[in-house]
């Protein structure tokens, strides 16, 4: 009795995850422009002992994931002799019920491949694969590195001037999306990298975000505004990143032509008016 219970309670919210699904997949309200075959089975389901778990199993057999038999033991679906118990066989009854009552309603079986590690970690080799290396560019692109491989590898990516240009500035763009340190620390080393272009050094820099208008990174944005060696372009770049910074931190422009040398203040006053002037605009005309 208190597994029906317990069932019958995980079965109303797996009805809402299946509403959601619906909700995504359709431009109307899964109850209101289901079919009634679908809807008179999902009221079906909400009445009869399933327990959530069964239902989403069946749902992911919809889209192409067929349930193990040792899958099913685990779940505790199967007795030890193998047979399937009175409950177990209203749960299958009712799991045929939802997949019959989606076809149905339009909704067709997908196979799909498994999802590849290769791509999904970003992994260098697939640079070089003439198969593959478009869709290594294609993820790159769209994907934001997050664990410490997938950093990692972007960063190799980046600084690899043997690549075609393409991966290497979309490795670099990809970086600049997190604010993971190693992330950063990867931006500021090409930045500061004279083997790359002035344009690939100018999009690392554009990706740096510092901590702090004081922090290790802003503190190597003002050591390179300073030299000499610095092209001015990627100078440019450096005080729109630094500038940017010390807004978001509330330094008034005083106290940030204060920090910098004569020679630099020019820079850092221009930057600041260019970056200021839209915002007094916006303010004078009311917006």
């Amino acid at each position: 009795m208190q597994a029906r219970l317990i069932g019958a309670l995980l079965v109303a919210a797996s009805v809402g995850a299946l509403a959601y699904i619906l909700s995504y997949r359709t431009p109307v309200s899964p109850l209101s422009g289901a079919s009634g075959s679908l809807q008179s089975c999902l009221s079906a389901v909400c009445s009869g002992p399933v327990a959530m778990h069964q239902v989403t199993e069946k749902t992911q057999v919809s889209q192409g994931a067929a349930p193990r038999r040792g899958e099913q033991s685990r779940l505790g679906l199967e007795s030890e002799q193998g047979s399937l118990s009175p409950f177990s066989a209203d749960v299958e009854k009712a799991q045929v019920k939802v997949a019959e009552a989606f076809a149905q309603d339009g909704w067709n079986r997908v196979e799909t491949p498994e999802p590849d590690e290769a791509v999904l970690s970003l992994s260098p080799d697939l640079a070089r694969n003439s198969q593959r290396s478009q869709e290594l560019l294609t993820q790159i692109r769209t994907q934001t590195p997050q664990s410490p491989a997938e950093i990692q590898n972007a960063a190799q990516i980046a600084s690899d001037l043997s690549l075609d240009e393409r991966f290497r500035r979309a490795s670099i763009e990809a970086l600049g999306r997190s604010v993971d340190p190693e992330a950063q620390a990867a931006l500021l080393r090409i930045a500061e990298s004279e083997a790359h272009s002035v344009k690939e050094r100018a999009l690392a820099l554009g990706g740096v975000k510092p901590g702090s208008a004081r922090d290790a990174a802003s503190l190597s944005l003002k050591e390179w505004i300073e030299s000499e060696k610095f092209p001015e372009t990627l100078k440019d770049q450096a005080a729109a990143t630094w500038v940017t910074r010390a807004l978001l931190d509330g330094v008034t422009e005083g106290e940030a032509l204060a920090e910098w040398s004569p020679r630099a203040r020019a820079r850092i006053k221009k930057t600041w008016g260019l970056m200021t002037s839209g915002k007094t605009e916006s303010a004078r005309q009311g917006g």
